[in-house]
Parts: structure tokens; sequence; C-alpha cells
């Protein structure tokens, strides 16, 4: 039935798993909501921005050539990161993509919540 040995050795260990569902989208949605409950950051909190964030333009279409611009960051440059972390733990993300440092602190600690006494965002399938 089982063609290598570590095949063999997963659909073992499958039988006896449990499979955990951590709602991330609740829980970002409820730190959007309530930011004091979560972000501990010495600067004011901050759910929209990130502490890292570069703005840029969106390309355009120079008026006398007619030539394709890309875009760049506004300004010429991006503005002077945020370094210090208790100042990042204010914000909830780091840049316009990735969560920042606090973000992933919460998520770890909901999922060891979860395993060890239960969480909220947590729903378990067995």
């Amino acid at each position: 039935m089982c063609r290598f040995r570590s095949q063999c050795s997963f659909l073992h260990l499958r039988a006896n798993s449990v499979v955990g569902i951590l709602d991330t989208y609740a829980l970002y949605s409820d730190i959007i909501a309530n930011p004091s409950e979560y972000l501990n950051g010495t600067l004011p909190l901050n759910t929209s921005g990130g502490a890292n964030l570069c703005p840029y333009e969106i390309d355009s279409v120079n008026p006398e050539t007619g030539e394709s611009v890309l875009g760049g960051p506004v300004g010429g440059a991006c503005p002077t990161p945020i370094t210090k972390a208790e100042e990042r733990d204010s914000y909830l993300w780091f840049d316009e993509l990735h969560p920042g440092e606090q973000a992933g602190r919460l998520v770890a600690r909901e999922v060891v919540r979860s395993v060890q006494e239960g969480s909220k965002w947590a729903r378990w399938l067995s």
C-alpha cells in the first residue's frame, strides 16, 4: 500500500492526528477594532499604517513624450523606517504587505493558547 517508508510513517501518524484551524481573519479584525487590547508600543496605536511604509506613485504617462513612466517612492525617497522595537509594537503592520512584529507574537500566542487551553480563534477538526 505504501510506496515509500516515509509515506507509511506519515499514514500511521495521521490516524492519531488532530487538525486545528486558527481564524486569523477574525483575530486581525478584532485587533483593528480594539487595538489597545493587543498593541503595546510607545507611539499612538496604528492599525492602518505601517512601521516601514514606502508609498509608491502609480505608473503614469509623460504628457510631453507619451512614454510610460514607472512610479517610484512618493517624494522620491522612502520615509525613514521606525527602528525602535518599542515604537514598532504600536503598529499592526510592518509595511504595505507584511504584519508587524507584535502581530506575529499575537498569532503565535493564540496558536500556543489554542493547544494548551483553547482559544476563541481556534476550531478543532477531528
